[in-house]
Order: structure tokens, then C-alpha cells, then sequence
């Protein structure tokens, strides 16, 4: 708060009679005719004569201690007053003025105790309580201040700086209606006192009455326009109400009238950090701590201004540098922790949430955020125990709810995940995002009607909500309904055409649909999209085998396996194209790489058997697809069923043993979809051959083929 020190000077100067030649009355005289003409130096001169001629001239000395003080030399000030004090002892002006320039050089109970003797002395006047409690308040002696200010308004009841430092001293001490009181009666004594509007301007605003302490501003600078720190306080209200244009206004005018002014330009940075103009914002922070190195506050924001820009580097820099300065900031740890996660160094982050934490045990948000850097390490227990402290300190927390239910069901456990998800759409029924998870559970337990309407509530919040389109579809795709998750698909790719998984999921379903130009025409634009998409590559080969095309197929296969030497089905599909254009070895080497990977892969093993047939090597066939049967016996294999009957008839031309394994697999609808390749001579047709134009042949197959 601003006060104002009235520093009373007495000055008392007598003119002696003329005398002739010039004695130190004469010198004295004229030394007090250069003072009146502000001609401080020549004064001390005359003055300096006249102690010369008559070194105990009381007056002398503190006409010459008021020179100096005008002057600003304190020092030189004290020690004539101190001289006229020692030559009498009894002098109030010489303990008054001396106080004051003690009083100037912060020298408060030096002051105090000159005061206390002008008072001892019996000059009880209003000025030497007033200067008396100016020192009380220096000293924070805020009671002590509060009385001498009320002496001083009881011998002069119109002293409006007194009233008005009295205010001061009752608002620092809360006691705001008095303050109040105080300041209204400084500006009805005078009604041009800018310091009480400045000073009730301030006590309003820190009551949060911002429009009340505008309005004094107001007047404050109608009454002097040239108020740096008028225009600073009002732009600070105006920063307060939210009103950023107005603020910055008063801040230009600020720096205008002080471009030094450094608090300034940190203010007006705030505002532009508000307006979400970060260069300007860093501007202002820059001057300010060009002003001010150990600026922390404005490392703190321009560290954050780095941050929401995605100049994170540049963000940590600035944390650093508050760290330096100040070990314990909180803030700096929290916000460099915040850079870090953005950067994805998240054993980093950690270690600084873990220095906020113990700096600030109740800090929730350090426990969202470390939570959230062990999710991205997959420590999920670890990120839940965080939620649930950030829980325990804030019960209203929705996205710790939210962030904790992705965390249960990465651990599988749906059903607590729901849980979480239902909490926090309980708490914030419009939070698209808690549907939107609450439905990928649904779908992970095959609840797929509830995914639904969840994905459908996410889409009403927000039309453009591209996951949940997405979500839907793969429900969709599930319940095999394949035209409505082409629709969701389109959908994904008309708000985002960059989507390469909507691509993708929509050629999976044009595979299904049977419409494979369509679905290779997806699978190219995922690849092109993210060229090193495994699946886009091994699904367009899959199409293209389909499509018989398969050295086309067997590039694709290369590539995925190029991306991803460990993909047992891109060697197994790639094995399949191989003994399609009947090259056997390569096949089963494709095999062979897939059961090294995955010894418990069954379908290499049925496949292998397979190439096997083709090369007559029966018994290491029978093997193989025996092998398939045991590590598939929970679910039926037809096809390893079909190639077993072959063996039975290519190596034994045991008839009956062949049509009771084929009758197994027909049995298990074998039929649906393979029946043309039981005449085809490049399929199983082939391998059948003499068999599959037997009677007992056609009557198993008519007995199993569907109409």
C-alpha cells in the first residue's frame, strides 16, 4: 500500500541587526537568504562562515542540517543536528529534524527515540506523532502506529494523511471497516488526495470489490495522470474481472510513463497468456526478467507459455532456472514434470511429481499426473494407487475416475473399470469421454447392445467425436453387421481423412462383404497413410491370394514380416501362397519359421501337413496334422479333419477311414464354404482325386450340403 510520509520541517531562522562588518550574524543572514532561493550550496557556505566565527551557533547548525537534508545528504544532515543538540540539549526543531532524516535512512528506532524527546519536551504536536507512527509502521508496529496516528488526528482533526495511514495500518491488519472509515474521511478533508483513492482503490480490491476500486482509480487518475502505479493497480483489476484489453491498456500506459517498470510488463504478459497470445505473452516475460533476473513468477509463466506452445525444451529451461533460484517451488517441479510428460520422458516426470509431492503432500494434481506417466509405462498398479490418492484428496476428481477405469481394464478388470466409468458420468453427465470408455469395456466383455448405446451417447455429446465412430464400427464389425460399420467408417474418414485405422477396419469388413477390390483399395490407403502397418500389409495379401494374385500376396507378406520378423501368420500366409504356386520347400520353410516362433501354432502345423500331401511325404503329414488336432482340441479344426482323410486315402487307399474323416468336417460345416474345392484339381480336388467321384463320396456330400 502507498503512504505517504509528511515530513514537517521547522525551520527557524531569526535576522540579527545590521551590524557593521561582517560577523556571523551576518553570514547566518545571508545563508538564509540563498536557502529561501533554494540556493542550498551557497547556504552552507555563508553558513559554514558564520560556525567558523561562532562554532556553538545552535541555529546555524540546523539551518545548515535543513540545507543537506534538501539536499538528500542525510549523513551531513544528522550531524549538524546532533551539534546543535550538544550545544543544546533542550532543542525540540534539532530532535524533530534529526528523527526525520533517521527516519529517511530506515533508521526507525533511532528516529523513534528523537521523537520521543521532542514529545518529552512538551512539543506535543500532530506532526510528531505522525512522523512517529510512520516509523511504528516501517517497524510493523502496526497498533503502535494506529495510536500515535490518532494523537496526531486528535490535535489537528482535519490531518488527512493521517487518516489515510491509519487506514493503511488498520486494513494490513484486517480491520477493514475502519480502513474504510479512515480513507473516507482523508478524501472528504481533501477531495483531491490521490494516495486515499489510490489506498481505498487497493482495500477494495483486495476484498475482490474490483468495479468499487476502479471507479477510485478512476479518480485517482483524473486527478493526476501521470500515476505510474495507479494505472498498474487498475490494470490489475481489470485482470481480475477478466476484462484483458482494458488491463493491457493501463499496462501500456504504465510502461509508457516507466519503461522499467517490470511488474508491468509481467502483468500484461498474463494477460496475453490468458489470450492465449503466447509470443507476446513471452515478450513481456522476457523484459521483465531482463529487469529483474531473479524474477521467478516470471520464469513460471513463460515456462508455461513454452509449454502450451509445444516448445517444451525451452519450458524445462525456465523451470530449471526457478529451481536455482528457489529450490522449494512447487510449481516449478509440478510444471517441468508437466514438459517431461508432454516429451514422453516420463521416468523424469515422475521424479519431479515425486519432489512437488514431498514439498506438497496435498498436491492432487502431481498425483493425476505421476498416475498417468506409470499408465504410459504400463504400471498400472502403480497409476492406480495415485488415482487413488488424488481421489481421496479431491472425491470429485472425474478424470482421475476416468483415467483409473483405463488403467482396470488394461488390467482386465472390466467390470471395476465400468465402475469408475460410471462414477465419473455420475459426476459429469455431459464427460463424452467416460461413455465413450465405459463402452470399449462393454465391447471387451461382448456386451455389445450397451457398448452401443454408449458410443451412441458419446456421439450425441459431440457430432465429431472420431473414436467413438470408430468404436462403434468394430462393435458393428462384431456383430458382424458389416454395412453399418462401413457407415461408421466413412463416417471416421470424412472428419478425418488421415484416420489410417478406419481405413484399415473398413477393408476388413469390404474382406468379409466378399468386395475385395474394394477392401485392397482401403488396405492401400492405410499403407500409404502409415507405411509400416503390419496387418494393412498381411490383410491386402490375403486378398490377393484370395484373388489368386500371389505374387502380389507374397510381396505384401515381405513387407510385413520386413516390419515385424517375428509375425507368425504373415510366414503361415505367406507359406499358403507358396503352396498355392506349388513351390513346397518355400512353403514349408514358412511353416517351419512360424512353429519355431510359436511351437503352439496349430494352423502352421495343419499347413505343413498339407504341403507335405502335395510332396507325398505322408507320414511327416500325418504327423503335422495330428499335431494340430491335439493343440486345437477345445475348438473342432475341419480342416485339419479334411487333410487327415486325404492322407488316409492318398497313403493307405483306406476308403472308409478317409470318408469318416471327411464326414467330420462336412458334419462341422465344412461344406458352407469350401465345397468347390473338393473338385478343384489345383485344391483338395486334386488330393481326392478317384475318390470324389465315388458313390459313397456324393452321398456324404448331399448329405451335408446345404440347399
Amino acid at each position: 500500500m502507498k503512504k505517504v510520509k509528511s515530513i514537517l520541517i521547522i525551520i527557524s531562522l531569526f535576522l540579527a541587526t545590521v551590524c557593521f562588518g561582517k560577523s556571523n550574524v551576518d553570514y547566518f543572514n545571508m545563508g538564509y537568504s540563498q536557502a529561501k532561493k533554494h540556493e542550498y550550496k551557497k547556504a552552507i557556505n555563508y553558513y559554514n562562515k558564520a560556525i567558523k566565527i561562532s562554532p556553538k551557533y545552535v541555529k546555524a547548525y540546523i539551518n545548515r542540517g535543513i540545507c543537506y537534508e534538501k539536499l538528500k545528504e542525510y549523513k551531513k544532515a544528522i550531524a549538524d543536528y546532533s551539534k546543535a543538540i550538544k550545544f543544546n540539549p533542550e532543542h525540540a526543531d534539532a530532535y524533530n529534524n534529526r528523527g526525520i532524516c533517521y527516519s529517511i535512512l530506515k533508521e526507525y528506532k533511532k528516529a523513534i527515540v528523537d521523537f520521543d524527546k521532542v514529545i518529552k519536551l512538551g512539543s506535543e504536536y500532530a506532526y510528531v506523532y505522525f512522523n512517529r507512527g510512520i516509523c511504528y509502521e516501517d517497524l510493523k508496529e502496526y497498533k503502535k502506529a494506529i495510536v500515535d496516528y490518532s494523537k496526531a488526528i486528535k490535535f489537528n482533526p482535519e490531518h488527512a494523511d493521517a487518516y489515510n495511514n491509519r487506514g493503511i495500518c488498520y486494513s494490513i491488519l484486517k480491520e477493514y471497516k475502519k480502513a474504510i472509515t479512515d480513507y473516507d474521511k482523508a478524501i472528504k478533508i481533501n477531495p483531491e488526495y490521490v494516495d486515499a483513492y489510490n489506498n481505498r482503490g487497493l482495500y477494495y480490491r483486495d476484498l475482490k470489490e474490483y468495479k468499487k476500486a476502479i471507479t477510485d482509480y478512476n479518480k485517482a487518475i483524473k486527478l493526476n495522470p501521470e500515476d505510474v502505479d495507479t494505472y498498474y493497480y487498475r490494470g490489475l483489476c481489470y485482470s481480475f474481472l477478466k476484462e484483458y484489453k482494458k488491463a493491457i491498456a493501463d499496462y501500456n500506459r504504465a510502461i509508457k510513463l516507466n519503461p522499467e517498470y517490470a511488474y508491468a510488463y509481467y502483468d500484461r504478459g498474463l494477460c496475453y497468456y490468458e489470450l492465449k497470445e503466447y509470443k507476446k505473452a513471452i515478450a513481456d516475460f522476457n523484459k521483465a526478467i531482463k529487469l529483474n533476473p531473479k524474477y521467478v513468477a516470471a520464469y513460471i509463466i513463460r515456462g508455461l507459455c513454452y509449454k502450451n506452445s509445444k516448445e517444451y525444451k525451452k519450458a524445462i529451461a525456465d523451470c530449471d532456472k526457478v529451481i536455482k533460484l528457489n529450490p522449494e517451488d512447487v510449481y516449478a517441479y509440478y510444471n517441468r514434470g508437466l514438459s517431461y510428460y508432454e516429451l514422453k520422458e516420463y521416468r523424469k516426470a515422475i521424479i519431479d511429481f515425486n519432489k512437488d509431492i514431498t514439498l506438497n503432500p496435498e498436491d492432487v494434481d502431481a498425483y493425476y499426473y505421476r498416475g498417468l506417466c506409470y499408465s504410459f509405462l504400463k504400471e498400472y498398479k502403480k497409476a492406480i494407487a495415485d488415482y487413488n490418492i488424488a481421489i481421496k484428496l479431491n472425491l470429485e476428481y472425474v478424470d482421475a475416475y476416468n483415467n483409473r477405469g483405463l488403467c482396470y481394464r488394461d488390467l482386465k478388470d472390466y467390470r471395476k473399470a465400468i465402475t469408475d466409468y460410471d462414477k465419473a458420468i455420475k459426476l459429469s453427465p455431459e464427460y463424452v469421454y467416460a461413455y465413450n470408455n465405459r463402452g470399449l469395456c462393454y465391447q471387451d466383455l461382448k456386451e455389445y447392445s450397451k457398448a452401443i448405446t454408449d458410443y451412441d451417447k458419446a456421439i450425441k455429446l459431440n457430432p465429431k467425436y472420431v473414436k467413438a465412430y470408430y468404436n462403434r464400427g468394430l462393435c458393428y464389425h462384431d456383430l458382424k453387421e458389416y454395412k453399418k460399420a462401413i457407415a461408421d467408417y466413412n463416417r471416421v474418414i470424412k472428419l478425418n481423412p488421415e484416420y489410417a485405422e478406419a481405413y484399415y477396419s473398413r477393408g476388413i469388413c469390404y474382406y468379409y462383404l466378399k468386395e475385395y477390390s474394394k477392401a485392397i483399395a482401403d488396405f492401400d490407403k492405410a499403407i500409404k497413410l502409415s507405411p509400416e502397418y503390419v496387418y494393412a500389409y498381411i490383410n491386402r495379401a490375403i486378398c490377393y491370394s484370395i484373388l489368386k494374385e500371389y505374387k502380389k500376396a507374397i510381396a505384401d507378406f515381405d513387407k510385413a514380416i520386413k516390419f515385424n520378423p517375428e509375425d507368425v501368420d504373415a510366414y503361415n500366409n505367406r507359406g499358403i501362397c507358396y503352396n498355392d504356386l506349388k513351390e513346397y520347400s518355400k512353403a514349408i520353410a514358412d511353416y517351419n519359421r512360424a512353429i519355431k516362433l510359436n511351437p503352439e501354432f496349430f494352423m502352421a502345423y495343419n499347413n505343413r501337413g498339407y504341403s507335405y500331401l502335395w510332396i507325398k511325404e505322408y507320414e511327416k503329414a500325418k504327423i503335422d496334422i495330428l499335431k494340430a488336432i491335439e493343440l486345437n482340441k477345445d475348438e473342432f479344426y475341419i480342416y485339419a479333419h479334411v487333410n487327415l482323410g486325404c492322407y488316409y486315402w492318398l497313403a493307405k487307399k483306406d476308403k472308409n477311414k478317409a470318408l469318416h474323416y471327411l464326414e467330420i468336417a462336412f458334419k462341422n460345416n465344412y461344406l458352407d464354404q469350401n465345397y468347390d474345392s473338393l473338385y478343384d484339381d489345383t485344391s483338395d480336388g486334386y488330393l481326392l482325386k478317384g475318390l470324389n467321384n465315388t458313390k459313397e463320396f456324393k452321398e456324404l456330400v448331399d448329405k451335408y450340403k446345404k440347399e
